[in-house]
C-alpha cells in the first residue's frame, strides 16, 4: 500500500502507459469487446471496458465501466490455461497504466499459458466514471527547528486535506460512494466470468491483497490460484494502518543500513543537513527535510531504485554551491519537489475510508505520529500522520466495511483456498507484520525475501523467490512449506 508514486519511480518501473481506444466498448459479462491498444513494450495489447452495475443492490439501475487491458498469451490455444488477473494496488493505482512494466516481470512460462489482464477498479484510472479534479495537497509541515509539535502539524495538515477531500466527494459523489472493495470484489468476479475462466487466477499486489482476501471469503470455491504479494492486514482495521504502516520506510532503511551502508549514510546525513539548514530554491520555496523524506519514501521500497538515493543526496549537496553547478542543482530540486498531483491520493482516501469504519480523533492522530517519530526517526512521524488523517473531511461518506478475519469460522472458510503469500522481510510499504496476519488468516505458506522490495514476484532474479510462485500459478498446487530467500542485488 503506497500512496504516492514519484516521477523517478515511474521511470524506473514503467515503460509505457495505456493507449486507450478512441471510444469505450459496450460490454457485458458474456461479451467483452477487445480493441487493439498496442504499446512499444506490448504490441499485442488489447483494451476493453466491462459494464457492471453501479450498485449491486440495484442491478437494473445505472452502470459503470471497468477498464481492462489484456496482453494475450504467447503460446497456442492448446497451451493456454486462462487469464492471470492483476491489480496494481494503492488503493488508487491505475493498473492499466502500469500493465506493461508488470507483465515484463512475469516469466515466459507464465506468459505462454496465460493472458495477462489488468483492471482499473471502479472510480480509478481509465474506468468510467473515474474521480476527477481530486488532487490532494501536500501536508502543511512546519520548520524543523525546533522539532515539530505533532499536534500543530496534525491540525494544519488535516484542515487542508479535509477541504480537498470534501471538494472531491462533493464533485464525484456518485462514483466515490460506491468505490468500496466489497463492490470491487463483485466486479472482479464478473471480470473472471467475462474472460471465460471458471475459476480465478489472481496476482494481488499491495492493496490488491485486500481485494484478494475479500474475494476468497466471498467466493472460496471460485479460486484456482491466488498470489498475495505485499500483504495488507486482513484482521485489523484503520487503526493499524498508521501505527504499523507508518514505520515501514524506517524498517526498510534498517535493512539498507546492513546491506549498503554508504547508501544509508547518504539518506541520514542529508536528512540531518536539511533539518539544520533547508535550501532556498529559485521559485521562492525551500527544499527541506520533509521534501527529502518524500523522495526517500518513494524509493526505498524498490531495491532497483536504491542507487538513486545517493544521486539525490549529491544533488542536495550541490544545491548549496554557488555558480552554475549550484543553479542547476537547485533547478533540479524544484522539479523533484513539484511532482504531479493526480487523483491517486483521493482514491487512496476514498477506498480506505469506505473499507474501514474506524476513525482516529485528532488527538489520537497526533499521538501515534509522535510515537512513531521516535520509533522511526527518518519517516515515521510524517508517513504515520499521512495515513492517520486520510479520512479528514469524509464524515459524510458512508462506510461499506470489508470483513475482517477474526473468527475461526472465517479462517476455516479460507483454509482450503489455494493461496501463496509473498513478502519482503523489510517491505518499505506493506510491512512483514501485516503479511504474518495474512498468513494466519489463510494458514498457507509464505515466500519471504530478505529485502525492502515492495511486491517481490519477478522484481528480483532470485530463483528461490520466483520458481515456487511460477510453479504454483502454473499448477495451482500450494507449496508444502514456507521459505526465506537471501537478498539478490538488482545488479546480479
Amino acid at each position: 500500500m503506497h500512496r504516492r508514486i514519484a516521477v523517478p519511480l515511474i521511470t524506473a518501473l514503467a515503460t509505457s502507459a495505456l493507449a486507450a481506444p478512441a471510444t469505450a466498448s459496450d460490454t457485458t459479462a458474456a461479451d467483452l469487446i477487445w480493441q487493439p491498444c498496442p504499446s512499444e513494450v506490448a504490441p499485442t495489447k488489447e483494451c476493453a471496458w466491462l459494464t457492471v452495475p453501479r450498485r449491486y443492490d440495484r442491478p437494473d439501475g445505472p452502470t459503470i465501466k471497468v477498464a481492462l487491458a489484456r496482453i494475450p498469451a504467447t503460446g497456442t490455444a492448446q497451451d493456454k490455461i486462462g487469464s492471470l488477473l492483476w491489480d496494481a494496488g494503492g488503493p488508487g493505482g491505475p493498473s492499466t497504466e502500469f500493465v506493461d512494466s508488470f507483465v515484463e516481470r512475469v516469466s515466459p512460462s507464465i506468459r505462454e499459458r496465460f493472458d495477462f489482464v489488468a483492471f482499473d477498479p471502479r472510480g480509478i484510472g481509465a474506468s468510467i466514471p473515474a474521480l476527477e479534479d481530486c488532487g490532494q495537497p501536500w501536508p502543511v509541515r512546519p520548520a524543523l527547528n525546533p522539532l515539530p509539535n505533532w499536534g500543530s502539524v496534525q491540525k494544519k495538515s488535516a484542515a487542508v486535506l479535509a477541504d480537498a477531500n470534501r471538494a472531491c466527494l462533493r464533485d464525484n459523489r456518485r462514483i466515490a460512494e460506491v468505490m468500496s472493495t466489497n463492490n470491487v470484489v463483485k466486479d472482479l468476479d464478473r471480470i473472471r466470468a467475462a474472460v471465460g475462466d471458471r475459476k480465478l487466477t489472481f496476482w494481488g499486489t499491495s492493496y490488491g491483497t485486500r481485494i484478494g482476501y475479500v474475494y476468497a471469503l466471498a467466493y472460496p470455491k471460485r479460486v484456482r490460484a491466488m498470489v498475495m504479494d505485499g500483504s495488507i492486514d486482513p484482521s485489523n482495521g484503520f487503526r493499524t494502518l498508521p501505527r504499523v504502516g507508518g514505520l515501514s520506510q524506517d524498517s526498510a532503511l534498517t535493512f539498507i543500513k546492513k546491506q549498503d551502508r554508504p547508501i544509508y549514510r547518504s539518506v541520514v546525513q542529508t536528512a540531518a543537513s536539511l533539518t539544520a539548514d533547508p535550501i532556498a530554491l529559485p521559485d521562492g520555496t525551500t527544499f527541506s527535510r520533509w521534501d527529502w523524506i518524500d523522495l526517500v519514501g518513494d524509493l526505498v521500497p524498490f531495491q532497483n531504485a536504491w542507487p538513486a538515493l545517493p544521486q539525490y543526496a549529491d544533488a542536495v549537496a550541490a544545491g548549496r554551491l554557488q555558480g552554475e553547478q549550484g543553479d542547476a542543482a537547485r533547478a533540479f530540486l524544484v522539479r523533484a519537489k513539484a511532482r504531479p498531483n493526480s487523483n491517486e491520493g483521493a482514491g487512496f482516501s476514498m477506498v480506505n475510508c469506505l473499507d474501514y469504519a474506524q476513525r482516529l480523533t485528532a488527538k489520537q492522530q497526533a499521538q501515534v505520529a509522535a510515537a512513531n517519530a521516535k520509533r522511526g526517526p527518518i519517516a515515521g512521524g510524517s508517513l504515520t500522520l499521512m495515513y492517520a488523517m486520510g479520512c479528514s473531511g469524509l464524515d459524510k461518506l458512508t462506510p461499506d466495511p470489508v470483513p475482517l478475519v477474526k473468527t475461526a469460522t472465517q479462517r476455516a472458510k479460507l483454509a482450503n483456498v489455494p493461496v501463496l503469500l509473498a513478502n519482503a522481510t523489510h517491505d518499505g510499504s506493506t510491512p512483514m507484520p501485516w503479511a504474518k496476519r495474512m498468513q494466519k488468516a489463510f494458514d498457507r505458506p509464505m515466500i519471504r525475501y530478505r529485502s525492502t522490495q515492495h511486491v517481490i514476484w519477478g522484481a528480483t532474479s532470485s530463483t528461490c523467490v520466483n520458481a515456487p510462485i511460477n510453479r504454483f500459478v502454473l499448477t495451482g498446487k500450494v507449496p508444502a512449506k514456507s521459505r526465506t530467500c537471501a537478498y539478490v542485488s538488482s545488479e546480479s
